[in-house]
């Protein structure tokens, strides 16, 4: 059963990876993982909790859906690379931060549909 896990969860892994037009190693660099997991994974090595959680974050999807427990809600969908930067930006911005980021990024949006 945990070997059927596991290649569930690099074969998810892998086509979060090509959805997302990015490559093993940008994934790996990105996580901070070691550069032969998917090599140990591929050879029946359980990833750990911690990365899978990681893995799990990084491409906006449930530990489940890693796993191949659970799938996709309908309509839902993985973030792009730029999307999960801005989450990424706007988790580490202070509070007070928040509506002065908000109101600039309306500026943005504003200003591009004239």
């Amino acid at each position: 059963m945990i070997v059927d896990r596991t290649k569930h969860f690099v074969s998810i892994t892998l086509n979060l990876i090509s959805e997302n037009g990015i490559n093993k190693a940008k994934m790996l660099s990105d996580l901070e993982l070691n550069h032969n997991s998917f090599v140990n994974w591929r050879g029946g090595k359980t990833p750990n909790a911690e990365t899978v959680a990681k893995i799990a974050q990084y491409f906006n999807v449930t530990t489940d859906y890693l796993l191949g427990i659970e799938k996709p809600a309908p309509g839902e969908r993985v973030l792009s690379e730029n999307e999960r930067q801005l989450r990424k930006l706007a988790e580490s911005l202070p509070e007070e931060k928040t509506e002065e980021a908000i109101n600039y990024l309306e500026f943005l949006i504003a200003r591009d549909n004239r």
